[in-house]
């Protein structure tokens, strides 16, 4: 074999050699560019779907905490000539109440509670309220207003006395507009019925 063949051969295996070589590092970057795409493509996607998250977390957020402060009407019941308010808030992350009733009767302390379900069939006691006194009372509940709503329907009752306890005075359901939820739509019951007998739970949770 003369020394031109020689030569020739060794050019095209070196040049056979390097385009080998440059073919191996364009397919790897070929793939290493296309992981880097689809890495960013699903850093992407998981950055679209956090966003999404934290939206719908700060839309319920808005519509659980939609009611700061509401004013729930307390109507008479059996004939009782009491009514008046409730003032349900949140102050520092806990839910507070605030009962003002007229028609009451003097220094007597009446118990008041969160009960389950709507006015006037309430169900049993959830929360123990302060005993109103003189037509007031205030309750801070260890709870947020967000913890509050997702348990409706709720509605706050009053009983005549700790000696009376039987016999309710005035019923209010609580509401929250900002979701939509109202737990009852008809008109308050204001006439006399038949005498709704507390719970054994709610019994029990009431002192003097």
């Amino acid at each position: 074999m003369s020394r031109n063949v020689v030569i020739a051969t060794i050019v095209a295996l070196l040049l056979i050699g390097v385009s080998y070589f440059l073919y191996v590092n364009y397919k790897q970057g070929q793939e290493a560019q296309m992981q880097i795409e689809q890495a960013g493509q699903q850093a992407k996607t998981d950055a679209e779907m956090k966003a999404k998250q934290a939206k719908d977390a700060r839309d319920m957020e808005m519509k659980t905490e939609g009611m700061k402060e509401e004013t729930v009407q307390l109507a008479s019941i059996n004939n009782s000539g009491q009514s008046g308010v409730a003032n349900v808030g949140e102050e520092n992350g806990k839910v507070t109440i605030t009962l003002r009733l007229n028609g009451g009767v003097g220094d007597v302390s009446q118990p008041a509670h969160i009960h389950t379900g709507a006015c006037p069939g309430v169900g049993a006691v959830k929360y123990p309220l302060t005993s109103i006194v003189n037509g007031q009372s205030k309750t801070t509940l260890n709870i947020t207003m967000a913890e509050l709503l997702k348990q409706l329907p709720l509605a706050i009752n009053v009983h005549k006395s700790v000696e009376e306890v039987k016999t309710y005075t005035a019923c209010g359901d609580i509401r929250n507009d900002a979701m939509g939820t109202s737990p009852t739509k008809g008109a308050m019951q204001t006439t006399p019925t038949t005498m709704m007998k507390p719970s054994a739970a709610m019994e029990k949770s009431i002192t003097p």
